[in-house]
Formats: C-alpha cells, sequence, structure tokens
C-alpha cells in the first residue's frame, strides 16, 4: 500500500488500485479505483493527475511509451502531456499499449489499432476484442476473445495458436508462451501447436505483466 501525504489536492487516500508502473525516473504511477491516476515522486510526495482526466472511468493499463504516460482505460485511451490528461483518436475500452518495431500498438475492444501520440488507427482484428500483445523476433502474438493468433513477420501472414476462452493477457517464461483467460484459466504452451489450460483450485488468475 502507498503512504499516505497531504498535498494541494488535499488528503490522498490510497487503499484500493488496479494498475501501477514505474517510471524510467522511479517515478511511480498508480491508478486508484473510481479516483484517478496517482503519480508519487522518488522522495515520497503524492500527486492526484485530474486535469482532463475523464469521471468514471476505469483504468485497465498504465504504460510508458516513447517517455510519455499512457492510460488504456474502459473510455479510451489517454496520454498525459503539459500537466493534463489528453483523449487521442482511439474512444474505445482499450486494454494494452506497447511499442514494437519503432511503432504503438494498441489492443482495443475493435481490434489491434497503431499509431503514436494522439493519431491511431485499425490496423487487424476489427470488430473482435484485443487484449494483449506480445512481440517475438518472427512473430507479433496476439490474445484476444477467439483465443491466441500470431503474425508472421516473413510471409506477412496470420495464423491461430490457441482457440478457447478470451485470453487477456500473454508473456513468454523460459521460452515458453503463458498466458491467462478470462474464465480464471492458466495456459501454457507445451509444444508450438499444443497448449494445457491449469486452474488453482478456486483461485483466479490475474493477468501479470514481465
Amino acid at each position: 500500500m502507498l503512504h499516505n501525504t497531504k498535498q494541494d489536492t488535499g488528503e490522498i487516500l490510497v487503499s484500493q488500485y488496479n494498475s501501477i508502473l514505474v517510471g524510467p525516473d522511479a517515478t511511480v504511477y498508480a491508478a486508484i479505483v473510481s479516483r484517478g491516476i496517482v503519480k508519487v515522486a522518488e522522495s515520497g510526495k503524492q500527486d492526484l493527475l485530474l486535469e482532463g482526466w475523464p469521471p468514471n472511468t476505469t483504468v485497465n493499463r498504465l504504460q510508458m511509451y516513447n517517455n510519455t504516460l499512457y492510460a488504456c482505460t474502459s473510455q479510451g485511451l489517454f496520454l498525459y502531456r503539459n500537466q493534463e490528461w489528453k483523449a487521442t483518436e482511439i474512444q474505445i475500452p482499450c486494454y494494452q499499449i506497447r511499442e514494437n518495431g519503432g511503432f504503438g500498438f494498441a489492443a482495443t475492444a475493435s481490434g489491434l489499432w497503431c499509431g503514436s501520440g494522439h493519431q491511431w488507427k485499425c490496423s487487424a482484428f476489427a470488430g473482435k476484442t484485443v487484449y494483449d500483445f506480445i512481440s517475438l523476433p518472427h512473430f507479433l502474438i496476439v490474445g484476444l476473445s477467439e483465443g491466441i493468433f500470431f503474425y508472421k513477420r516473413d510471409t506477412f501472414d496470420w495464423g491461430k495458436l490457441y482457440e478457447g476462452h478470451s485470453i487477456t493477457s500473454l508473456a513468454v517464461f523460459y521460452n515458453q508462451l503463458i498466458a491467462t483467460t478470462d474464465q480464471g484459466e492458466f495456459i501454457v504452451g507445451t509444444s508450438r501447436d499444443h497448449f494445457e489450460a491449469l486452474r488453482f483450485g478456486e483461485m483466479f488468475c490475474q493477468p501479470f505483466n514481465f
């Protein structure tokens, strides 16, 4: 839990947050449930970043791209610039943003988008919910509502790796592709075309980010 301090915004009470990010200068950004984003400097000073923040917004992920703070939210993708939040062209639910080959990619409720700053456009899976993606040397792996898909960079072809529940998070761990689903399953790739789904009793697997 973050420590409480008093700033110009009043007492910032941080009891629950759903995303946290450590910036390049050791600054910590945390998304407070139903409150917005709090910035915690290395000195411990806390500030709520409220200027331009849309009301009734849920943060799915916080990410840093091109030294700019982005918030993937239930109302779209927002960036923090010149001390205020600004909307981008992505104004539908957004779940992830990452850099790939010098370009920004965003996972949204209607496809995988490409762009930077305020300007974005859908590049794949229009109309389908994309929750996460990772970039590998020869492949782009995408987790969406229909399973796991991959894009081969040398042939420019799409293929399917896993079909089942919605894939909410992806990662590579010790050269194995792993994922979580909306049903609380932990998916482990045991070979190129075989995956095992694991559950841990009644526990729900939360999304991860390595």
